[in-house]
């Protein structure tokens, strides 16, 4: 493999040289190659998909990202032979399109692969490289490294300012067949005109998002640790918050996660699979970086809907109840006084969403599929405040071919767009960048040049909106689903059961609403496993109060009545720390025959058992089975009941029944027996005026 330092290799130091001997054999079969390789026909368009090529292109440096008209432009990369033939004769030309692009609309039809530019190979000295010369050809999986250079002055592009469709095409012979162009890679090369006079300055408005996966279920409790990893050094937020520092950047942060951060920072424990609490580790990268967020130019700061809500799912539900408590969160959070920026994860909406967001009272809402070609739209009757549009595909990278996003595609296109809207100034000369990864970070940085202005959002808005039709692109993206929102709701719904049953529920009503709207928040698209997760300790929680594990009712399996009232105890056990009110109701499986009153309004204490007295009431002797229930205050069941025999005898009953009855018959007798004698008393008084004698009859006994 020829090196950076053959001749083949490095360019001229000055000019055109004459090759030597080697390098003029060289020259020549490159010529003979490329004519070979263009005989075989065009290649397909540059933004079109196609299928993947015998030879991956990685480009790892291509500088300077903004050559001068006197200066040279070097592109350097590693190629991989990704098919299973070995490759014989692997050349990599520079490759360069001769026609400047010079608006937006020329721009996007290559990035669409709806223009198919022409080119040409650039066969001069150090503008292609042999990469398997004096060696044999490259094998399967095989990488070698190239590097191919020249001066501006020699792609002989028109002295007129654009941006230039720009790569590298790798020839070979792939399984000792024919020519062919097994790889190969374009870029844009941004080159302002000619001429002493620089080109008009562009605003670019660039706003970085700070936001993650919701993670916190209570204060100081965490369903895991991943922040701690988004937090470290080269970590996601660190980058994050470092890009939202550099001066004219704009930032917008989720109160929700503001809010873990501040959790962290004093000391937190991670959930783990099996309930056990375990320390987390990243209390102190937390403060950190709360201290480091505190520096922020607060005047270019705003804060996004609480957990970042997925507003568009969000209002299919026509439930308001998310939009609601994501508003009252927010506001109620320490950045409540912060401008809120309405934004749902993508900046995609309808005349319904922005209807929707009203309670917010954003002072802009964040769009990318407004149907206009400005960045900051007139409020429309449908909306509470001015949209700003941003570019989502901005940090896609581009054109086509290109295996995955790569830094380099991202910087070149970030600057052939920056350079098309300096010189064709349209949509007001401007365009707005939302930053979300790393990786967009690093390329917005980089894509500073002399035809760039930064302008805060704070100044965009400050500036005269445009007026525009008030339609949107039709949303494609996809959102939470509707099962995901509707087990939601019922998870709320449990939630409102369960905490009607505390004491004291407005105490802890805060938390379960923000893991509610949490579980709703745009960052888990995608992420339906990611999202269970995170909800699963609330739903277990949930599980084993309502089946009666952690609030449980005891009681003897028979109990035995002596009278038509009698009584017995239950026992209601409280594993919960909270103090719970609840209500025990029965069923019978005879109410006529017997029947148990329930009890309302038990308080049982955090970690305690009470005890509470029945009174059944019994119509009749036998056994009745009853089953007993712990209700919430809204009648949620508890459990799966309790079951109880109940025997009721009346035997005492009987024998007060009994000793009344005799109580009334020996009445009656006495009475009758009364009557009777008052009855003889008048008769024999009768027969002694008869007589003479005075004695009554009865007194007429002889003996003792």
């Amino acid at each position: 493999m020829i090196g950076p330092t053959s001749p083949a290799a490095c360019p001229p130091a000055r000019g055109r040289t004459t090759p030597a001997p080697r390098a003029t054999t060289a020259l020549l079969a490159a010529l003979v190659l490329g004519i070979l390789a263009t005989l075989a026909g065009p290649p397909p368009p540059a933004g079109a998909q196609e299928p993947p090529r015998p030879i991956r292109v990685d480009l790892t440096s291509f500088e300077p990202a903004v050559p001068s008209r006197d200066g040279e432009l070097t592109i350097k990369g590693t190629l991989t032979n990704t098919s299973d033939d070995p490759i014989a004769n692997v050349r990599a030309y520079l490759w360069r399109n001769q026609a400047p692009l010079t608006n937006r609309t020329s721009l996007d039809e290559v990035l669409a692969g709806e223009a198919t530019p022409t080119g040409d190979r650039v066969p001069i000295d150090g503008a292609f490289q042999n990469v398997t010369l004096d060696r044999g050809p490259m094998q399967p999986g095989e990488k070698l490294d190239f590097t191919v250079t020249a001066k501006i002055a020699d792609l002989d592009f028109p002295r007129r300012g654009g941006v230039y469709l720009t790569g590298v095409d790798v020839l070979g012979q792939v399984d000792n067949g024919p020519t062919s162009v097994p790889g190969r890679t374009r870029l844009f090369l941004p080159l302002p005109a000619a001429s002493d006079a620089p080109p008009t300055r562009t605003k670019i408005t660039s706003v970085v998002a700070l936001t993650s996966q919701p993670s916190m279920l209570t204060p100081g409790v965490f369903a895991d640790d991943h922040l701690a990893t988004e937090l470290a050094r080269g970590g996601r937020l660190t980058a994050l918050l470092a890009a939202a520092g550099r001066p004219g950047m704009s930032w917008a942060i989720d109160p929700s996660l503001h809010e873990e951060l501040s959790a962290m920072a004093a000391g937190y424990r991670v959930r783990e699979a099996d309930g056990t609490l375990t320390d987390g580790g990243g209390a102190e990268l937390a403060r950190r970086w709360l201290t480091q967020f505190e520096r922020l130019d607060r005047s270019a700061g705003f804060r996004l809907p609480y957990a970042t809500l997925d507003l568009r799912a969000a209002t299919r539900t026509d439930d308001p109840w998310l939009i609601d408590q994501s508003a009252r969160l927010g506001e109620a959070s320490e950045l409540g006084d912060l401008p809120l920026l309405a934004w749902g994860g993508d900046g995609e909406l309808d005349q319904r969403t922005l209807e929707a967001v009203r309670p917010f009272g954003p002072t802009a809402v964040l769009t990318s599929n407004a149907d206009s070609a400005h960045r900051l739209l007139a409020a429309q009757p449908a909306s509470p405040a001015p949209l700003v549009r941003y570019d989502p595909l901005a940090y896609t990278g581009g054109p086509l071919p290109a295996d995955g996003v790569r830094p380099l595609h991202q910087r070149q296109r970030l600057l052939g767009e920056s350079l098309v809207d300096a010189i064709s100034q349209v949509g007001g000369g401007g365009t707005v960048r939302l930053i979300t990864q790393p990786d967009e970070a690093a390329a917005d940085a980089a894509s500073d040049a002399p035809w760039v202005e930064r302008l805060t959002l704070t100044g965009l808005l400050d500036s005269d909106p445009q007026e525009w039709n008030g339609t949107f692109r039709e949303p494609d993206a996809p959102t939470l689903s509707d099962e995901q929102l509707g087990a939601l709701a019922e998870l709320r719904g449990d939630v409102g059961s369960y905490l009607g049953a505390w004491l004291d529920p407005d105490r802890a009503r805060p938390q379960f609403d923000a893991v509610l709207v949490r579980g709703a928040s745009a960052t888990w698209r995608g992420a339906a496993e990611a999202r269970d997760g995170y909800l699963d300790p609330i739903r277990r929680e949930l599980a084993d109060f309502f089946a009666g594990r952690s609030l449980s009712l005891r009681a003897q399996s028979r109990v035995t009545m002596s009278n038509q009232q009698g009584q017995f105890p239950v026992t209601i056990a409280n594993a919960l720390p909270e103090s719970l009110r609840v209500s025990v109701v029965f069923d019978s499986e005879n109410a006529a025959r017997l029947k148990v009153p329930p009890v309302r309004d038990v308080v049982v204490g955090g970690g305690e058992s009470t005890t509470v007295t029945l009174s059944p009431e019994a119509a009749g002797n036998g056994t009745v089975g009853v089953t007993g229930h712990l209700v919430t205050p809204d009648g949620r069941r508890i459990g799966n009941g309790v079951k109880i025999d109940v025997e009721a005898t009346q035997l005492g009953a009987v024998g007060w029944v009994i000793v009344a009855i005799s109580g009334v018959v020996l009445a009656v007798s006495t009475l009758l027996r009364i009557r009777q004698v008052r009855r003889e008393g008048r008769g024999s008084r009768r027969g002694d005026r008869a007589t003479g004698t005075g004695r009554h009859p009865a007194d007429a006994r002889v003996g003792p």
